[in-house]
C-alpha cells in the first residue's frame, strides 16, 4: 500500500509540472492548410434514389395489396378469364326518358308497359341497341333451333335480371319470331308489372293443373310476344317448379314458340333456379358490375355447371 501511494504521489507531482495551457496566451499551431468545405449530408442524389426506389416499391405493394382486395370486374377480358364465360352483351346505366322527352306519341296499349322495357319504349336509345346486341349473338349462340328454351337468372337480387329478360323477350319478337315470356320467379314475380297485366292465373295455377295453357298465357301489347305471369305465390316454389309437369309444359312450349324466355330467381338466393336449368336448353347470367360481384359471379357459375346447366355466357 506504500509502494502505491508514493508511486500516486509522483504522477500527480509531474502532472502538475506539464503546463497545457501558459498563462501568456493561448498558442495556436497550424497542422493542415484550410481548405474548401464539403457537404457530406443530406446527398440530393441519394436521397432521390432512395425516395425513388422506396416509393417504387410502396407503391406496387399497395397496388399488389389493392388487386387482391378487389372483387369487382373491370373489364370483359376480366369476366372472360374470371368465369370461364363468354360476354354475351353490356348493358349501360340508363334511366328510363318520359313521354315528353321521347316527344313521340306512345300507343294507347302501350301505356301500361314500364318504360324500363326500352326495347320498346325507346327503341333508339342506347340501352335498346345494347339489348339487341344481346338478341343478336344469343342468335349466333343458339344457331337458332337448338336452344328455345333461354333461362336469365342472376347471381344476387337486384342484379337486371327481369328488366333483361324482358327486353331480351321484346327484341326477339320485333325480330319476327314468336316469343313467349314466363315468369318463374314465383317469390317476386316482376313480368306482370313490366307489361301492365294481372299477375293470376298463371304459372303456379298451371303446374298445379287447376288451368289449361291457354288461360295462364296473356296477350302482350307486342306482336309476337305473349307473357305467362306468375300466378298466385306458392308455398314451396322449389318442390313446385321440380313436379314433373314443369318439364312437360316446357316440351308444349318448345313445339309453340320459336323462344320461351323464362325469369327466374336469383341462384344464391333459392334453389329454385336449379329446378329450371336442368331443363331449361340455355342460361343467361346477369351480372351487375359493383363491389364484391366476383365471389358471388363465381360460386354462382360453380352452381350451375354442377347442375349441369348450359351457360350461354354472361
Amino acid at each position: 500500500l506504500q509502494t502505491k501511494t508514493r508511486q500516486l504521489d509522483i504522477a500527480v507531482e509531474k502532472l502538475a509540472q506539464i503546463d497545457v495551457m501558459p498563462q501568456t496566451g493561448t498558442q495556436v499551431d497550424e497542422l493542415t492548410k484550410p481548405g474548401p468545405g464539403l457537404q457530406v449530408a443530406p446527398s440530393l442524389p441519394l436521397n432521390l434514389i432512395l425516395g425513388g426506389l422506396v416509393g417504387t416499391l410502396l407503391g406496387f405493394g399497395i397496388g399488389y395489396l389493392i388487386d387482391r382486395g378487389d372483387r369487382s370486374f373491370r373489364s370483359s377480358d376480366e369476366i372472360r378469364k374470371s368465369l370461364g364465360l363468354p360476354v354475351v352483351g353490356h348493358i349501360p346505366v340508363f334511366f328510363p326518358r318520359t313521354e315528353e322527352e321521347l316527344d313521340v306519341e306512345q300507343p294507347a296499349e302501350a301505356v301500361s308497359i314500364d318504360k324500363m322495357i326500352c326495347s320498346y319504349a325507346d327503341p333508339d336509345s342506347l340501352a335498346a341497341e345494347a339489348y339487341r346486341a344481346v338478341r343478336t349473338n344469343l342468335f349466333f349462340s343458339t344457331h337458332g333451333e337448338s336452344h328455345k328454351v333461354i333461362q336469365v337468372t342472376s347471381p344476387s337480387s337486384s342484379d337486371g335480371k327481369s328488366t333483361l329478360a324482358s327486353n331480351l323477350a321484346v327484341s326477339l319478337a320485333q325480330s319476327g319470331v314468336k316469343v313467349l315470356l314466363v315468369d318463374a320467379d314465383l317469390r317476386r314475380p316482376k313480368v306482370h308489372l313490366n307489361f301492365g297485366i294481372e299477375k293470376g292465373p298463371g304459372l303456379s295455377n298451371l303446374i298445379r293443373g287447376s288451368i289449361e295453357l291457354p288461360e295462364a298465357i296473356h296477350r302482350s301489347a307486342i306482336e309476337n310476344l305473349d307473357l305467362m305471369p306468375a300466378g298466385p305465390r306458392p308455398r314451396n316454389p322449389s318442390e313446385l317448379l321440380a313436379l314433373p309437369r314443369f318439364r312437360e309444359l316446357l316440351a308444349t312450349l318448345r313445339d309453340r314458340y320459336d323462344f320461351v324466355i323464362i325469369d327466374s330467381p336469383p341462384v344464391l338466393a333459392v334453389t329454385d333456379p336449379g329446378a329450371i336449368a336442368v331443363r331449361a336448353d340455355g342460361v343467361l347470367l346477369a351480372l351487375q358490375i359493383r363491389r364484391k360481384v366476383r365471389p358471388s359471379a363465381q360460386r354462382a357459375v360453380e352452381i350451375l355447371t354442377q347442375l349441369g346447366a348450359n351457360v350461354l355466357g354472361v
